[in-house]
């Protein structure tokens, strides 16, 4: 080897084309054959990350191959592209963050308000009253409440004792994936 090279490969070294590898040891320059990369296995809460990522990119790109979709992306955010808004859609689902009954006394008409996470991304939230034995006493969809950015239900039948009923509610975003939360009045 002349200097010239062997000045400009001591400056480097690393994989190149994953078929050589070079080294600088004692000031020399060793090429040698890459070994077998180390098999190493993903623990749980890695497996269960990565095949929620490819389901990820696998929602993203229908979204790409669906116009109705594609449209509904394309409005949302011009900084990201449709892509990335689904993809993120799918990574971060949505969540009921609180149900709030103290509107709620049993009587028709009465209010219960439910809080998500992220009002954007959220295409429907539904609401469930539930009697202590498991029988539901009614349920439907809720409405916007936009000064508030909450969701109201509005209850259609009266109920004489409300101790031990359950409230559910139900929350879903544009990808499909779906989040519940209940509590007991």
């Amino acid at each position: 080897m002349s200097k010239a090279t062997n000045r400009l490969l001591k400056s480097y070294s690393g994989i190149f084309g994953n078929q050589v590898v070079m080294k600088s040891r004692n000031g020399k320059i060793i090429m040698t054959i890459p070994g077998p990369k180390p098999r190493r296995v993903s623990s749980e809460i890695q497996a269960d990350a990565q095949k929620k990522f490819s389901l990820a990119v696998r929602y993203a790109r229908r979204v790409l191959e669906y116009p109705e979709l594609l449209a509904i992306y394309k409005k949302r955010t011009p900084k990201k592209t449709p892509y990335l808004q689904a993809l993120s859609d799918y990574m971060k689902p949505p969540v009921v963050t609180e149900i709030n009954a103290a509107e709620y006394h049993g009587m028709k008409g009465d209010r219960i308000s439910i809080s998500t996470s992220e009002v954007p991304r959220v295409t429907r939230v539904a609401a469930r009253i539930i009697d202590p034995g498991g029988k539901v006493i009614e349920q439907g969809d809720c409405r916007l409440n936009f000064p508030k950015g909450n969701y109201d239900y509005e209850a259609t039948i009266t109920v004489l004792v409300t101790a031990g009923i359950t409230i559910e509610a139900e929350v879903y975003n544009l990808p499909g994936q779906v989040s519940r939360m209940a509590i007991i009045i």
